[in-house]
């Protein structure tokens, strides 16, 4: 089982966000973003949208109603479109510094990440270097 991390890395703490596509990358991130503070996500845009709707504080709309200059900075939540869609948002004349797309290294497989992580239990450490220095 794989999953897309959100791009912590290249999203401002704290900036305003749109997310352009809603399908499983969108959902997962709105599913991280969920269980921390980190960034406000107001946009959900997609072309599956056929009027404006609120999910919540979640504006959802279809791209041809978004007002793109309004979000700080836009996460393209799609692989397999993602070229065709930052070229619809230049053509916009959204600035390409505001576009974050999705690379291959952000996708990581969930139980090798939890075996990773099972490794590195306390039980795995050397507590008598840890705690004599030798």
């Amino acid at each position: 089982m794989n999953l897309i991390m959100f791009p912590f890395d290249r999203v401002d703490k704290g900036a305003t966000i749109a997310i352009y596509g809603a399908g499983e990358i969108s959902k997962s991130f709105l599913n991280q973003l969920s269980a921390i503070n980190y960034c406000r996500v107001d946009w959900l845009v997609d072309q599956k949208f056929e009027s404006k709707g609120q999910q919540g504080k979640l504006i959802c709309l279809p791209p041809n109603m978004m007002d793109w200059q309004q979000p700080e900075q836009i996460i393209i939540a799609s692989q397999a479109f993602k070229n065709e869609m930052t070229e619809y948002l230049i053509t916009r004349g959204v600035a390409a510094s505001k576009l974050i797309t999705i690379e291959d290294a952000q996708e990581v497989d969930v139980l090798d990440f939890i075996q990773a992580r099972l490794s590195a239990t306390p039980a795995a450490y050397d507590w008598e270097l840890i705690v004599t220095g030798k």
